[in-house]
């Protein structure tokens, strides 16, 4: 004689369920991937800086690739209360035509974006050549700006 097995409907849907858990995890993690793996390429971009690694009163700074000519990006790193200075120099560091020292007052993370300019400003005046530097944060509102001739 052979045994019938039978199932009941709640076991039924018991598995029904069991199925359609896992897999709403499979695509909830599918997902996720993707935006770690999007949030991953918008870091580099920007330059992030993993600031884990960085002791609690140290300071990074990193060189982000732009496109464009005669423009440069870095994205920094500051500790608060911190007690750095930004320096700007300008032609050969052993005598430059223009040297600066600012107080930078800027904390967290942030973008210093420089790039060469025309200085168009001056009236009846014959355009001049410039560097344009900006201090950005994560928001893009500029902080700073300080032009160079």
């Amino acid at each position: 004689m052979s045994k019938k097995q039978s199932f009941s409907i709640a076991s039924l849907l018991s598995v029904v369920a069991l199925i359609a858990a896992c897999t709403v995890i499979y695509l909830d993690r599918t997902e996720l991937a993707k935006v770690k793996q999007v949030l991953a390429a918008r870091n580099s971009e920007i330059g992030y800086i993993d600031e884990s690694s960085l002791a609690a009163n140290e300071g990074a700074i990193r060189h982000v690739p732009i496109e464009g000519v005669d423009a440069w990006k870095y994205r920094v790193s500051l500790p608060e209360d911190h007690q750095y200075k930004v320096e700007y120099v300008l032609g050969n560091p052993e005598s430059p035509k223009h040297h600066s020292l600012e107080p930078l007052n800027a904390s967290g993370q942030f973008s210093i974006v420089i790039h060469r300019a025309i200085d168009l400003l001056k009236p009846n005046a014959q355009p001049q050549e410039c560097f344009v530097t900006s201090v950005v944060d994560d928001s893009n509102e500029v902080q700073s700006r300080l032009g160079i001739t």
